[in-house]
């Protein structure tokens, strides 16, 4: 009964340990302004709990012996003693939620698999289109097809020019066609829409999910 409980609870000296030592089953002393350092169940005492930092509520939250209390938030009036359900850190609430938007951002949903495989053609596409533009140049000058302003140049310099005449022709393929950003828009805008939604309490189980919100 309650009565035996808080006599055997009481008897004993509370022991600081390190939060790696606890077990499942093992009774904890949560002191008034403490976090509670594990998952588990009040099995002595009643108090008001911030669990804000989980479920966004502004008030704390009260608990009493039977309730269940989550690992990390925070024990704001009285001493409560609980009762350890969940020891291994992996296995928490807090380390799910973690784990939730992980995954959230390491999915592809539909729009970023169609993204990649448009890029896995245009990406080789637009550096052959890059390389071919710089041979087409470096030929065509060389050959005297096409000239260059700047008067007359010896044989060497006139190579050198018609080089990077031809590269700088060859590179603004490149970067006006930018096939980075198609690879890259969709996965940077997951992991920040994820991260804003987090910082405001909105969490995303996949990124479907994410896609379907809009």
């Amino acid at each position: 009964d309650k009565a035996l409980l808080r006599e055997r609870l009481t008897s004993y000296p509370a022991t600081s340990i390190s939060i790696h030592l606890v077990q499942n089953g093992d009774i904890l002393l949560v002191k008034r302004g403490a976090s509670i350092p594990v998952d588990g169940i009040v099995v002595y005492g009643r108090s008001g709990v911030n669990q804000g930092m989980v479920t966004g509520e502004a008030m704390p939250v009260y608990k009493k012996e039977g309730d269940k209390v989550i690992g990390g938030t925070t024990n704001m009036e009285e001493h409560i003693y609980v009762q350890s359900t969940c020891a291994r850190p992996s296995e928490s609430v807090l380390s799910k939620i973690v784990q939730m938007v992980q995954d959230a951002q390491s999915n592809k949903p539909p729009i970023q698999a169609l993204a990649d495989r448009i890029a896995s053609v245009f990406v080789p596409t637009v550096v052959l289109i890059s390389a071919i533009t710089f041979l087409i140049w470096i030929l065509l000058l060389e050959s005297g097809y096409v000239a260059m302003g700047g008067g007359m140049m010896d044989g060497k310099a006139a190579s050198h020019d018609a080089f990077l005449f031809a590269l700088m022709r060859g590179v603004a393929v490149l970067v006006v066609s930018c096939p980075c950003s198609l690879g890259l828009a969709t996965p940077t805008a997951i992991m920040v829409a994820t991260g804003v939604g987090a910082a405001l309490g909105i969490l995303y189980k996949s990124g479907h999910s994410l896609e379907m919100a809009g």
